[in-house]
């Protein structure tokens, strides 16, 4: 396959992160750190950005929090829409360098959480 454009040979150190799938399911979260699950494998160690939004009264939230993988397991595999299987791992993530912006938005996600939990 022919490229549309010339490419130049990079030279320099130049690092980045590939997305690959950026669903999952937040299972439980703290100031601290969060459980998810998602088809993704993540690396022991590694550092990830977990992004997600939330809503408080009308207002969007959007929150971006570097984590690191402090554990992560296979826990089953699911059916996907072709019949084949799809991993799931439970990943737990410590948030690093989390600032005080973003620990006040978590404690703001937190206290809906723990009202929804009252109201059920």
């Amino acid at each position: 396959m022919k490229t549309r454009a010339n490419r130049t040979e990079v030279k320099t150190k130049v690092t980045g992160s590939l997305v690959i799938d950026d669903r999952f399911r937040l299972i439980n979260i703290s100031d601290s750190g969060a459980l998810i699950i998602t088809s993704q494998k993540l690396l022991l160690n590694n550092i990830y950005f977990l992004r997600f939004d939330f809503r408080d009264s009308n207002k969007l939230i959007n929150l971006k929090l570097k984590s690191q993988v402090m554990r992560e397991k296979l826990s089953k595999f699911e059916a996907d829409k072709k019949g084949g299987k799809v991993p799931i791992y439970e990943i737990g993530l410590s948030f690093c360098d989390t600032s005080p912006s973003d620990i006040k938005k978590l404690k703001v996600l937190i206290a809906q959480k723990e009202l929804m939990k009252v109201r059920q």
